[in-house]
């Protein structure tokens, strides 16, 4: 059974195969986060991970026609997201970055996007998970996927996505607890 939110994109997919591009908004309002944060751990760089964004939704629109009728669009734009960001990184693996979003958390600098409001707690998550636990915990938390199509979409065994969502979630009970408490009294 899908969800609510599943149940809408599969709504607003119909209309944009149909070319009714009035429907795009909505369909990127319900989608950006995920897509963004998916993004973030493989870029290290906010700049970059918006670029990348932007590129996949423009991919997917390009080929809208290939999501099979039933299949979760945004599990289809992570994928597009995702190959998108690893041929860029590819081509591009002669130029060094600057990891601006490490070093703005790192230095407490004040960045004013949308994004802003969950960082300070992303990135305390990244520091207890592993990528590829951090990834799973994204796919799943925010991007609503579920463990077979967090399966499909890193190729592994779906006991293994079970497993590392499994562990990471244990993590993050202890880690973000002990966080909590430091947060708390810095307060």
């Amino acid at each position: 059974m899908a969800s609510d939110n599943t149940s809408r994109l599969l709504v607003l997919l119909a209309h944009l195969k149909k070319g009714e591009m009035e429907y795009f908004n909505e369909f990127y309002e319900l989608t950006k986060y995920p897509v963004y944060y998916s993004l973030l751990p493989l870029t290290k760089n906010k700049d970059l991970a918006e670029e990348m964004m932007l590129e996949a939704y423009v991919k997917f629109l390009q080929n809208i026609a290939r999501v099979k009728k039933g299949q979760n669009p945004l599990a289809y734009l992570l994928i597009v997201a995702r190959n998108t960001t690893f041929d860029h990184l590819k081509k591009e693996s002669r130029e060094t970055y600057v990891d601006d979003y490490v070093y703005e958390t790192s230095v407490g600098a004040v960045t004013h996007d949308e994004y802003d409001f969950s960082d300070k707690l992303l990135e305390e998550m990244s520091n207890i998970l592993n990528e590829t636990e951090f990834e799973v915990v994204i796919l799943y938390v925010l991007s609503g996927l579920t463990h077979k199509e967090i399966s499909d979409q890193l190729k592994k065994p779906i006991g293994t996505i079970t497993w590392t969502y499994s562990n990471a979630i244990k993590k993050l009970q202890k880690g973000l607890a002990n966080y909590a408490k430091q947060e708390w009294r810095t307060n």
